[in-house]
């Protein structure tokens, strides 16, 4: 159960309420409500609960797999730099020709 300010984690909020895997109340006087709403049915908590842990095993791996995307960034940037890098010694070896 969530209140309203959930700006720092949106994306999950919205992820979890469209599977019916959280529950968001507006204010206090929909917490208490919600909270009684929950404790006298013991089905609704069960399935509640259910519908999160499947989102959460759904995410397992998403840190391994942004950071195998950030690797694949890193190196095609490194590969850039380096071929930057070599035009430029070429460049700088042609203009120590002109030069000389």
């Amino acid at each position: 159960m969530v209140g309203p300010n959930v700006w720092n984690f949106q994306d999950t909020v919205d992820q979890l309420l469209e599977r019916d895997a959280l529950v968001q109340v507006k204010d206090a006087t929909d917490w208490r409500t919600q909270t009684l709403r929950l404790l006298g049915d013991a089905a609704a908590r069960q399935e509640l609960g259910n519908r999160a842990a499947a989102f959460v095993q759904s995410q397992q791996g998403a840190a391994d797999t942004t950071l195998d995307l950030i690797r694949g960034l890193l190196k095609t940037r490194s590969f850039v730099l380096e071929a930057e890098a070599a035009d430029a010694a070429v460049a700088a070896d042609d203009l120590q020709r002109q030069a000389g």
